[in-house]
């Protein structure tokens, strides 16, 4: 009996430590840029931060209702080509932020079952390493910005 007990609470406060990551984490300002209806990858940026006093570890992204992958990936410049790698885990440090950015760090929205809207907003869920949601997230997509 006491094991059961042990490990009620030992399941408890394994809940109360994700809900209090989930509760740090916050989403500023989340967007999509507008895409042609032929598009099949799309991008997410936004500004994530960590408000706790524990680094938090994104390790997937998903938008089951309208994007078949979503992944993390990080623009680089690779012998003069740019090119843009999928990185397994976002680590927010406590107190930090991560920027999402064209040029940086961003979302990939592959295989669209639609191209969304100017005006529509997107759910997006973030998880962790337990493939635990930690924050959802409404991106709300907005006319693409002219190339600088």
């Amino acid at each position: 009996m006491k094991s059961v007990f042990a490990a009620a609470i030992a399941i408890f406060a394994l809940g109360l430590t994700t809900h209090s990551l989930a509760a740090d984490l916050k989403a500023v300002d989340p967007w999509i840029p507008e895409a042609p209806p032929s598009a099949r990858m799309l991008a997410g940026y936004m500004q994530l931060k960590n408000t706790g006093d524990e680094d938090i570890r994104i390790v997937d992204a998903r938008s089951d209702a309208l994007f078949g992958r979503v992944e993390i990936h990080r623009s680089e410049t690779i012998d003069g080509m740019s090119r843009m790698r999928r990185i397994p885990v976002l680590e927010i440090p406590a107190g930090g932020e991560a920027i999402l950015e064209r040029g940086g760090l961003h979302l990939m929205l592959m295989r669209p079952e639609r191209v969304p809207a100017k005006g529509e907003t997107v759910s997006i869920e973030l998880l962790n390493e337990a493939d635990e949601v930690i924050l959802t997230v409404e991106a709300e997509v907005r006319p693409r910005p002219s190339e600088d």
